[in-house]
């Protein structure tokens, strides 16, 4: 997913430290600029990162399992 979404995002969100490794190795694989790459703790954290970023075309706000899996 990362891989594929390095070539379409502008910014991308990566949410919770445990989950973001793989998607931001396959961003970064594919030469994915690591300055618009967001690890965020958690899901306000993401919200407020975005929150601050003028005019963004694309953000993958990225978060596929729940915080207490």
């Amino acid at each position: 997913l990362g891989a594929y979404a390095a070539s379409r995002c502008d910014v991308a969100v990566l949410v919770g430290k445990r989950q973001a490794p793989p998607l931001k190795e396959g961003l970064l694989s594919q030469g994915f600029d690591e300055t618009r790459l967001y690890v965020a703790e958690d899901l306000q954290d993401a919200l407020r990162y975005v929150s601050g970023i003028a005019a963004p075309r694309i953000v993958l706000l990225e978060n596929d399992l729940p915080d207490n899996y």
